[in-house]
C-alpha cells in the first residue's frame, strides 16, 4: 500500500512538471508549447479587453469595472503565476533552495 508519506513535496512536483516522467520528449514539448500558447492568448486577449474598456467611451460605465478588474486580474495571473509554472516545467525555476 502507498503512503502519502512515501512521497515528499518535492518529488510530487517534480512528477507534475514531468521530471520523472514516462513521457517522450516530443509529448513534453507538445504539452509545453500548447501551455504557452494558451497564457499569450490568455495575456493578449485580457490587453485587448482592457485597450477597449479605456478606449472606447460607450464601455466606460460601471457595470465594465468588474469586466476590467476581472481582465486585469487574469492579466496578473497569466503574467506572475503561469510565467513561474512554465518555468518550472523547462526546468529553469526550482522551488527547491
Amino acid at each position: 500500500m502507498l503512503n502519502s508519506s512515501d512521497y515528499t513535496t518535492h518529488e510530487v512536483l517534480d512528477d507534475f512538471a514531468g521530471r520523472n516522467s514516462d513521457y517522450s520528449i516530443l509529448w513534453q514539448t507538445a504539452v509545453a508549447f500548447l501551455l504557452t500558447v494558451f497564457i499569450l492568448i490568455a495575456i493578449i486577449g485580457n490587453i485587448l479587453v482592457c485597450i477597449a474598456i479605456y478606449t472606447d467611451r460607450n464601455l466606460r460605465h460601471i457595470g465594465n469595472t468588474f469586466t476590467a478588474s476581472l481582465a486585469l486580474a487574469d492579466l496578473l495571473v497569466g503574467l506572475v503565476g503561469t510565467l513561474y509554472s512554465q518555468l518550472y516545467y523547462y526546468n529553469i525555476y526550482s522551488v527547491e533552495k
